[in-house]
């Protein structure tokens, strides 16, 4: 699992090996207001704060 991600045009992608997993057009809001984001830093400041809940716990290799 390769997890990268792409700002382009003002939407913010997650992609897991390619595959788009999130297109993210607009800053999620507690309201569900759908505000552009500012820029790609508070687009990927976003996703580092939330992507343990999106991607779930690292997967722990098997024990010897």
């Amino acid at each position: 699992m390769a997890i990268t991600t792409r700002y382009s045009n003002g939407n913010f992608e997650v992609l897991d090996d390619g595959k788009v997993i999130i297109s993210q057009p607009f800053k999620p809001t507690p309201t569900g207001e759908q505000l552009p984001w500012a820029d790609e830093a508070e687009a990927v400041a976003w996703w580092d704060a939330s992507k343990s809940s999106v991607i779930g716990a690292p997967e722990t290799p098997p024990s010897a």
